[in-house]
């Protein structure tokens, strides 16, 4: 074997097409099993679940902007100060000779 060749996978995925009903529970979810010992349950996001999602993403972002907001408020001030702090040691310093 060469040393840059990739490596085989062990298993070949099972294609199921999408007419097939092997891959679907009776209640239409589709699910995917991992050598049979795990399933992955997809569902179809409902008007409802899909409203809270979008407001939790929006609650989300306006934490984030408002977290941004307090940090700049915060260090505009304080680079201000320390800004003043080396102009007035400057000074004091006096002319450099």
């Amino acid at each position: 074997m060469e040393p840059d060749a990739p490596e085989r996978p062990r298993s070949e995925p099972e294609i199921i097409p999408p007419n097939d009903s092997r891959g679907r529970s009776r209640n239409g979810r589709v699910w995917t099993s991992f050598n049979g010992a795990q399933r992955i349950y997809v569902a179809r996001i409902g008007p409802f679940a899909m409203a809270l999602a979008m407001i939790s993403v929006g609650l989300l972002a306006a934490l984030g902007f408002l977290i941004l907001v307090g940090a700049l408020a915060i260090l505009v001030p304080l680079g201000g100060v320390i800004l003043a702090a080396l102009i007035i040691a400057a000074v004091l310093r006096g002319p450099r000779r």
